[in-house]
């Protein structure tokens, strides 16, 4: 290759890098505002989880519908933590707090208890995560 030809090549090659970082650096505010919708969105569902555990009834709900439940509320939590992550200012200790307790009170949940007592069990811990995600909810970070 000439010398002319190198000197193009590497013109090109710099003009392109030079152009990545400009979308790249220019993408960052963009950046957070999409992952501050994602984490809203995640516990706008963690809300919506939680109140399907709350719309049992414990008289007709059987275990498997418990369980499902709370097994949805697990992976809607998973998907917050996860978005949250992403978030340089995002506040979450209230609803990290009221996972927690949440997380505790169905962990002591005997495995042989009957749905009534589950839920019975986790009301007072459901009801705390539930006003935590309609805290964050309305609050700074998804307002």
């Amino acid at each position: 290759m000439t010398k002319t030809l190198w000197l193009i090549l590497l013109g090109a090659v710099l003009a392109g890098g030079v152009v990545l970082i400009a979308v790249l650096g220019s993408g960052g505010s963009e950046s957070q505002a999409e992952a501050r919708q994602s984490f809203c969105s995640s516990v706008d569902a963690l809300g919506s989880s939680v109140q399907s555990l709350t719309d049992l009834s414990p008289t007709t709900a059987s275990k498997s519908d418990y369980q499902s439940a709370v097994d949805a509320i697990q992976s809607d939590w998973d998907a917050v933590k996860s978005d949250a992550s992403g978030l340089k200012d995002v506040t979450t200790s209230e609803l990290s707090s009221a996972w927690d307790s949440y997380q505790s009170a169905v962990e002591a949940v005997p495995d042989d208890a009957s749905v009534s007592d589950a839920l019975g069990g986790i009301k007072s811990a459901t009801q705390t995560l539930a006003s935590s995600v309609s805290s964050t909810l309305s609050g700074p970070d998804c307002s």
